[in-house]
């Protein structure tokens, strides 16, 4: 499962940030996440690798970020998961296969940490 790995390396990534920075409790995370990525199995991944940490049952926010390619034939389309061949995309008008470039399929947008207490 793709999504399982994509978010088992970002809670590792969170859980490590979490730990260096001595935080305990986390309001929320906001992840932007492909389109050609299935926003359901993130969620199930993400709920199965934060379970027992101080990630689980933090509330997740998921944005999607819309892919458009423009194929040597002229097309230009948002790339939907089923034109997804790993980070290629088969163009549906003439078949020509594009890469998909360097835009990760998942990454962290924000980790919401609760405000520092007043000092005193």
């Amino acid at each position: 499962m793709h999504e399982y790995a994509l978010v088992a390396a970002i809670v590792d990534h969170l859980l490590d940030q979490l730990r260096a920075l001595g935080e305990e409790q986390v309001l929320e995370v906001r992840l932007a996440c492909a389109n050609g990525v299935s926003e359901e199995a993130v969620l199930q991944a993400y709920q199965a690798t934060t379970a027992g940490s101080p990630l689980e049952g933090v509330p997740v926010r998921i944005d999607t970020v819309v892919r458009t390619l423009t194929c040597g034939c002229g097309r230009t389309r948002e790339a939907t998961g089923h034109e997804l061949v790993g980070r290629l995309f088969v163009c549906a008008a003439c078949g020509a296969v594009l890469d998909g470039g360097d835009a990760p399929d998942l990454r962290v947008v924000e980790l919401l940490l609760p405000d520092p207490p007043p000092p005193g």
